[in-house]
């Protein structure tokens, strides 16, 4: 499966036609991997020739909405039908992607992202979340310690 890439603004629209099954992720994944190397984090997939997707496909678009979030970027889904919208609701997927109908829609949606400063990673997240509950336990350790010591 061959995508074509596009831009508008600051987002890239990637295009197909056909299926997004086990054996068109590899291809997803290549392009995707273009994308990011030439530094792009702002992803509209134009589903609107899509006529199938499988798990390995939607897995695949798990991943690179994950990818891209935790770059400070986004994913967002164009014109996704009705087939493949229920595909979606059996993953239990729905609530994680964002859908549009155009693609001018989805460059809107990503277009609030370009200016935002990138997400932390996870392991960052966590460390920061550490590190405040540590000042906190410290602060209250030298209240109740500090009283008996005068």
């Amino acid at each position: 499966m061959e995508f074509e890439s596009d831009k508008l603004g600051e987002v890239v629209v990637l295009t197909s036609v056909g299926r997004l099954d086990s054996a068109a992720t590899q291809d997803l994944q290549l392009k995707v991997g273009e994308v990011l190397d030439g530094g792009e984090r702002l992803v509209a997939l134009d589903m609107r020739r899509i006529e199938h997707i499988g798990g390995a496909g939607l897995r695949a678009l798990l991943m690179l909405d994950r990818k891209l979030q935790g770059l400070g970027g986004g994913l967002v889904l164009v014109g996704v039908g009705e087939a493949l919208r229920e595909a979606f609701e059996m993953a239990g997927l729905t609530r994680q992607f964002t859908f549009v109908r155009t693609v001018e829609e989805a460059a809107a949606k990503l277009a609030s992202k370009a200016g935002g400063k990138p997400a932390a990673s996870p392991v960052a997240e966590v460390a920061d979340l550490a590190s405040r509950l540590l000042a906190k336990a410290a602060a209250r350790g030298e209240k109740k310690g500090g009283g008996g010591k005068a």
